[in-house]
């Protein structure tokens, strides 16, 4: 059954006129910054997750909320309200890659390729590998998290761009930087994510929400992909028009607001064996790369 929702029916294509579909284009275009490189949307993708993975998220979340109601535990001994009442969840942003026609001519099955990060992720989740996995707070962070020629370079091998929305389980959340006293380590059952380095909290400290741009999460049962936004980025320099629509003030409110509909929603319902290597690279390290870099920071 599982097998047959994988190879048939992983994702569907949202068309236009669909509530859901407007509402995702909203929040990817509003977090989108540079006017003189605007994403030109292709698709927006919804993915139908097997019972088994929903389950296991919502068991994590359940855990989350659980340890919180407790006080906490490790270094973090603080009872903390949004994790008891949803294990402070949060919609974020992962960029990746794919190189199969997911979401093109009825094709809506996930794919076998070994470098297809998308479907791989679709189909198994974020590697538990990982020494963290990087998720950013706006759709154009999680842009430049991927190199910007990765198409260009394996344009021969049909890899495309393409940006997960998640719901992400934050937790109890660190911050990876030395004005904060208490020391964040993965391991430390006190924290299940953190906030880079340099970047601010609500209260600070070890709190709750997070509004910084990357944050790290370590367990993979906490990230649960629900769109897939195939896109392109095509250069509007010399378009003075365009700097006026993506003004970040109202950018970030219609931002916020649409995210907040949108997460209320979704509660409810081998050419080359070395380029082959190389765009799995990308894929499967981004992450832990960007998660080393923040410890060093952290313990000069």
């Amino acid at each position: 059954m599982e097998q047959h929702q994988f190879t048939r029916h992983a994702v569907s294509d949202l068309h236009d006129g669909d509530s859901g579909k407007n509402i995702v284009r909203i929040i990817f275009k509003s977090g989108w910054i540079d006017p003189e490189r605007a994403p030109r949307v292709h698709r927006i993708l919804k993915i139908h997750h097997s019972p088994r993975t929903l389950s296991r998220f919502e068991e994590y979340r359940e855990s989350v909320k659980s340890k919180a109601d407790e006080g906490g535990n490790g270094a973090v001994q603080v009872r903390d309200e949004r994790c008891v009442a949803d294990g402070n969840e949060l919609l974020r942003f992962y960029c990746t890659t794919f190189a199969c026609s997911l979401g093109q001519n009825g094709n809506f099955g996930v794919c076998n390729q070994g470098f297809c990060s998308v479907c791989g992720i679709i189909k198994a989740g974020f590697s538990p590998k990982l020494d963290g996995i990087s998720t950013l707070s706006t759709s154009w962070r999680a842009h430049l998290a991927v190199p910007g020629d990765v198409e260009a370079d394996f344009a021969f091998m049909n890899v495309k761009r393409a940006m997960l929305v998640c719901r992400v389980i934050a937790g109890r959340v660190g911050c990876d930087q030395m004005a904060v006293a208490v020391v964040v380590d993965k391991e430390d059952p006190g924290f299940d994510s953190v906030l880079a380095a340099g970047q601010s909290r609500e209260g600070g400290g070890a709190g709750s929400t997070s509004d910084g741009d990357e944050l790290l999460v370590f367990n993979p049962r906490a990230v649960l992909p629900c769109f897939v936004v195939v896109y392109s980025v095509a250069s509007l320099m010399g378009n003075s028009s365009s700097s006026s629509s993506f003004s970040s003030a109202p950018a970030m409110i219609i931002f916020l607001i649409s995210t907040s509909i949108l997460v209320t929603m979704m509660s409810i319902t081998r050419m080359e064996a070395a380029a082959i290597q190389q765009v799995s690279e990308i894929n499967a390290c981004q992450s832990r790369n960007s998660c080393r870099l923040r410890r060093r920071r952290m313990y000069r």
